[in-house]
């Protein structure tokens, strides 16, 4: 019986070996009809980068050689609209395409070649009126036309639209530097009313940028208004960037408001030039000659001013000249001033004096007789002082 059972026992066994011996070859064996799998290995990278750029179709690249040559041509209306076409099929190549633009509008700009400059900026504008990169170079060419209200609105326009903390610094730079060169040109032709409104501008835009009230603080000095100009003191002497600046400034009207002004001169040769205004956009330089009466236009510079002055004619008087004695007008203005001192209907002659290339004429003393007044030649400086 026990051998009996042990047989079967054997039996069974190989027959279960048997079993798992064919399955094993049957599910392992290779199937050369299938494909094999590519390795997922970090050399295998072919398929990734292809998979990762961006692929043109024929029409992208249609759009892209059109707008190309459409821009070459100076059709930019055309090389417009086919951007416009390729930006909504292939993003990153339009994009691109778009910066080579912004590129070749700034080279035209700093070469001179303004007209193609324009030509373009208006047309992108006009059908993208708010896109910032443009509007940032047409900023720029309105600064090189000497358009710098309209380059400080553009400016302003663009930093109310952009919100990247880096670009806000990188554009306020560049606005400030606008403002800074239109206060310098205004101030050389002593066009000071005009600063005034370019800095009230600019405060009501920035009102804590603290040097536009400074700046404004001095203007206004210059035109003896110093009530307002402390104000602004005021509102900025506790701030310790703006102190001693600030004090100096409050000092100066302190002794402009007993009296006193230094006005500076320029030296020409041994005698001295002061510049003064018959209003905020007539403005000379005349050689002060306090052996002269009266004060004297020339010709050349009367000419220029009545542009913007209407001056009366009162009478023809004879004058000696260095070419003789002539008979020249004698012509009443509402007002002249130097600094904050002015002198009512004063009189200037008009002589012609081709000779005379020392500024506009001659500081008499029908204005300076009515102050008291000294030259410090140390400092070219004219000292005068209410009576």
């Amino acid at each position: 019986m026990y051998k009996q059972i042990c047989v079967l026992l054997a039996v069974l066994l190989s027959i279960s070996v048997g079993v798992n011996f064919y399955l094993f070859k049957t599910l392992h064996s290779p199937n050369t009809n299938d494909e094999q799998p590519s390795p997922l290995t970090p050399n295998n990278t072919t398929a990734t980068t292809i998979a990762i750029e961006p692929k043109l179709t024929e029409q992208d690249n249609s759009d892209l050689d059109a707008a190309i040559r459409a821009f070459s041509e100076h059709d930019f209306a055309l090389a417009i609209e086919k951007y416009d076409d390729l930006i909504k099929l292939e993003e990153q190549s339009a994009l691109q395409l778009r910066h080579k633009w912004r590129l070749k509008i700034k080279y035209w700009l700093d070469n001179n070649e303004l007209i193609l400059a324009k030509q373009f900026l208006q047309t992108i504008l006009h059908y993208q009126p708010f896109a910032t990169d443009f509007l940032e170079l047409e900023a720029y060419r309105q600064e090189l036309n000497g358009n710098f209200i309209e380059a400080i609105d553009l400016y302003y326009l663009i930093l109310s639209d952009t919100f990247d903390p880096a670009e806000q610094i990188r554009l306020t730079v560049l606005l400030h530097a606008t403002i800074q060169q239109y206060q310098t040109l205004l101030s050389n032709e002593q066009q000071w009313q005009e600063i005034i409104t370019l800095l009230e501008r600019a405060i009501y835009e920035e009102p804590e940028h603290l040097s536009f009230q400074l700046s404004l603080a001095q203007t206004l000095v210059k035109l003896g208004q110093y009530e307002r100009a402390k104000v602004l003191l005021d509102d900025i002497i506790e701030q310790q960037e703006y102190e001693i600046s600030a004090n100096e400034l409050l000092e100066q009207i302190e002794k402009l408001e007993i009296g006193q002004q230094a006005i500076p001169l320029q030296q020409a040769g041994s005698h001295y030039l002061v510049t003064g205004q018959f209003g905020p956009q007539s403005s000379v330089a005349l050689m002060i000659d306090t052996g002269a009466s009266m004060s004297v236009l020339t010709q050349q510079h009367f000419d220029n001013l009545v542009n913007w002055q209407y001056p009366t004619y009162v009478r023809t008087s004879e004058f000696n000249t260095a070419g003789g004695l002539v008979d020249a007008p004698i012509y009443r203005f509402d007002r002249f001033s130097i600094g904050g001192f002015t002198v009512n209907d004063i009189e200037f002659a008009v002589i012609n004096m081709p000779e005379f290339s020392r500024g506009s004429g001659l500081l008499g003393m029908n204005f300076l007789q009515h102050f008291v007044f000294q030259i410090d030649q140390q400092d070219n400086q004219l000292i005068l002082q209410h009576r």
